[in-house]
């Protein structure tokens, strides 16, 4: 790796900035997300009645060695 395959993925856990290359993730906000989860559990619970609302969190690309682009071969 990267020379024939790119690796990606979910969740910024400690691993990922251990091997070589190190892996690109995308960053959750999990605290944000447990955050927003509670607060819709009690809006839910105080208002049953009131419309079902979507949140939408901004996560973090953190792009590392597992995806970079490769040296062209000359040629």
């Amino acid at each position: 790796m990267p020379a024939d395959t790119a690796i990606a993925g979910f969740d910024d856990l400690p691993w990922t900035s251990l091997v070589t290359p190190d892996i690109t993730v995308m960053r959750q906000p999990t605290n944000d997300i447990g955050q927003a989860a509670i607060r819709l559990l009690q809006e839910r619970v105080a208002l049953p009645e009131r419309a079902v609302r979507r949140v939408v969190l901004r996560g973090e690309l953190l792009v590392r060695g597992s995806t970079q682009p490769r040296a062209a071969s000359p040629g």
